[in-house]
């Protein structure tokens, strides 16, 4: 029993000990609070950072292609405290104002319509960062560059031919030449096989095999087609070595040489000065391998202008310029391999601004001031350059908060007023290369009243050509007018009318009277702006287009009395045009018969007449352009006609006509005897004068008057 208690006691004590070792290395360290120490409040909003391809604008091309599995991209977000902060996109249509799905965005999208995607986000303290937006919008840039296909020969021994396939190619294709956007079609590669002597006969694997185990070489072709149709094709050699060399006569098989695995490689112009070609390795069948007498030239992307040395390639490459490499080599038999490689400049050197130095702006410079072009420089030398005024309504210049967007006038003003104006500059180059810029403008006032002494201008307007046709309603265009402070004025422009030779015409009425008779208006444009400034007066020249037809006076057909026809014609007709006036005199007169179509002449007309038909007379004028007026036509009939009977002559029958016999050849004819001189013939004697006969009066004068007319 006391051993008991005597073990229970030491087993008490081991606790205790262990306990108090516990509590000695668990006890935290207590350590004093400042108690003037303030918390900090975090005060500032997070910012939202989106990737787009404008400077001026926020926006982003997608490809068809990518439709199925677009979503909007996922912004970066900036936070003095926060980190991981992710800023939730919602999609809408062009309008920003209709909310749509992930799915209706993508419809969107793919009918050719530009979807909006909005970016919100708070850190933990509530702060709200400023919306960002990016505008998707459907690339439509065709596809024209093919498919580049990655695929290099080998060397195979004969013993190893019958398992042999051939060597993995892979494939890639870019289906926009500015964005370089890349996509793996290694999958759609066809390869065929052929003999290295026959590469028209296309040839199975197992001869393939046959052919690599004896000694033979073969070609592999490697072929791919891209979506929009771009076939790639590379060919590769496939060198077979045997265990003891064949006895040959004459080395005639070139080396093999293998130098990169594109044809085409994109070199970024911001590596360019570091850029070194890949390098080529040569085997020969006979010499092994020759990489050492690989020899490498440059020349420009034309291929014919060599480049002095890989400095002057790596110049070219860094100026945007492609650059081609040859390597040449040669077996110790003579053979000779050449490879081109092309290396495509891929310009993502950002242009450099350099700084506009702080300015502060005189007060009577204000009217006229406007940002200066800063120095840029860019690799290229293609960019553009948008400068953009914005207002600064924060308290200092370390905590702005800018404004919409403000015109030119608008930041004149906020200078006029003593306040900071905001200038940002959008560089970006011919790739989409862009660097941002701001500069911050300061007006010194001296004086309260900003003197406007700059004119408005006025928008030129194009001379033009007016229809006659259509002079009765013809108004002139409009003009548009800007000034510096008063902005667009183009309500206060005057407009006055004038003719070629400068007299004024009253109003638009009397200027359209003007072109309906084919004569020239000139209008001219005029606006001053509040100050009193005039503007350089803008003038357009209207020229009258003739296109209305003269118009013939109508006629009357009337009766013809018989007594009358030998002497009459077609009555005298007036027509008038309404550029050349009375164009009477040139008035084309035509007869025809009762039916109005069989055309006949003056003569027969009053034939017509005398046998009691009526005669149709038609009446046709143009212009001096062409204009054809209305045809007027008007019938006329003798009052009385009077039987009269032409003398009709037999008609004969027309006898068959027997055939001709040939002719006899016609005998030599004989010599003819000299004439007898002819003896004086005798005076005629005058004949007598005939006795006038008695003229006949007929019974009806007009039997007479018939018989006699001609």
């Amino acid at each position: 029993m006391k051993e008991r208690k005597s073990i229970f006691k030491k087993i008490g004590y081991l606790l205790m000990i262990i306990t108090l070792t516990i509590v000695t290395f668990t006890t935290p360290t207590i350590l004093e609070k400042e108690v003037n120490a303030e918390p900090v409040v975090d005060t500032t909003a997070p910012i939202i950072v989106v990737t787009s391809v404008s400077i001026a604008w926020n926006i982003y091309y997608l490809y068809p292609e990518d439709l199925d599995t677009w979503i909007a991209q996922t912004p970066t977000v900036i936070d003095n405290v926060d980190t991981g902060l992710i800023a939730t996109p919602t999609y809408y249509k062009i309008n920003r104002t209709t909310l749509i799905d992930l799915t209706e965005a993508r419809q969107e999208v793919a009918a050719g319509r530009n979807v909006v995607v909005k970016y919100n986000v708070s850190d933990t303290a509530g702060n709200i960062a400023e919306e960002a937006s990016l505008l998707y919008v459907l690339h439509r840039i065709s596809d024209n560059i093919e498919p580049v296909i990655e695929a290099s020969g080998e060397i195979v021994k004969t013993e190893d031919a019958l398992t042999w396939t051939a060597p993995k190619a892979t494939a890639s294709d870019i289906s926009n030449p500015i964005t370089k956007h890349q996509y793996d079609v290694s999958s759609d590669i066809v390869t065929t096989y052929f003999k290295a002597d026959d590469l028209a006969t296309e040839i199975d694997l197992t001869t393939a095999r046959n052919e690599l185990v004896a000694g033979r070489d073969i070609v592999v072709k490697y072929n791919v087609r891209d979506r929009a149709g771009n076939v790639a094709e590379v060919n590769v050699t496939i060198i077979a070595v045997g265990n003891t060399e064949p006895v040959t006569a004459v080395d005639n098989t070139k080396p093999l040489m293998i130098a990169g695995a594109l044809y085409r490689t994109y070199v970024n112009t911001e590596d360019a000065f570091t850029w070194k070609e890949p390098t080529a390795s040569a085997y020969d069948n006979k010499d092994g391998d020759i990489s050492d007498r690989v020899v490498v030239t440059y020349f420009n992307v034309d291929e014919t202008t060599e480049l002095a040395d890989l400095e002057a390639a790596r110049t070219d490459l860094y100026t945007g310029n492609d650059v081609v490499v040859k390597y040449t080599v040669s077996d110790v038999a003579g053979n000779e391999t050449i490879i081109w490689k092309k290396f495509w400049s891929h310009d993502n050197t950002v242009p450099v601004m350099y700084p506009v130095e702080d300015t502060i702006i005189a007060q009577e410079d204000i009217g006229t001031w406007e940002a200066p072009i800063p120095l840029i420089t860019e690799n290229v030398g293609i960019f553009q350059m948008n400068r953009s005024y914005f207002k600064l309504t924060g308290e200092g210049l370390g905590n702005e908060v800018y404004d919409l967007e403000g015109t030119l006038a608008a930041a004149r003003q906020e200078l006029y007023n003593g306040k900071h104006v905001l200038v940002k500059y959008f560089i970006q180059d011919h790739t989409g290369n862009l660097i941002r810029g701001h500069e911050i403008f300061v007006a010194q006032i001296a004086d309260p009243i900003l003197v406007d002494n700059t004119a408005p201008v006025i928008e030129p307007v194009d001379n033009a050509t007016v229809e006659t046709g259509d002079a009765a309603t013809w108004t002139e265009p409009t003009a548009t007018a800007n000034d510096n402070i008063d902005g667009e004025i183009s309500n206060l422009v005057v407009v006055k009318y004038f003719e070629a030779d400068g007299t004024e015409l009253a109003d638009v009425d009397a200027a359209r009277a003007k072109l309906i008779a084919g004569i020239t208006v000139v209008v001219k444009y005029n606006v001053s702006d509040a100050a009193g400034n005039a503007a350089t007066e803008v003038s357009a020249t209207f020229t009258a287009f003739d296109i209305t037809a003269p118009v013939i006076d109508p006629v009357d057909g009337v009766a013809v009395n018989p007594e009358d026809i030998r002497t009459w014609e077609a009555p005298d007709v007036t027509a008038n045009d309404n550029i050349d006036g009375d164009v009477s005199d040139d008035i084309e007169v035509t007869y025809y018969k009762a039916d109005g179509t069989t055309l006949i002449s003056l003569k027969l007309a009053k034939v017509e007449l005398i046998y009691g038909r009526s005669v149709v007379v038609k009446y046709n004028v143009s212009d001096e352009a062409g204009n054809k007026a209305t045809e007027v036509s008007a019938i006329f009939t003798a009052t009385t006609t009077v039987p009269v009977i032409e003398p009709v002559e037999p008609i004969l029958p027309i006898l068959p006509i027997e055939p001709t016999r040939p002719t006899k050849p016609t005998r030599p004819t004989k010599p003819t005897r000299p004439t007898k001189p002819t003896r004086p013939t005798e005076p005629t004697r005058p004949t007598r004068p005939t006795r006038p006969t008695r003229p006949t009066e007929p019974a009806n004068p007009w039997v007479r008057n018939v018989g006699v007319w001609k």
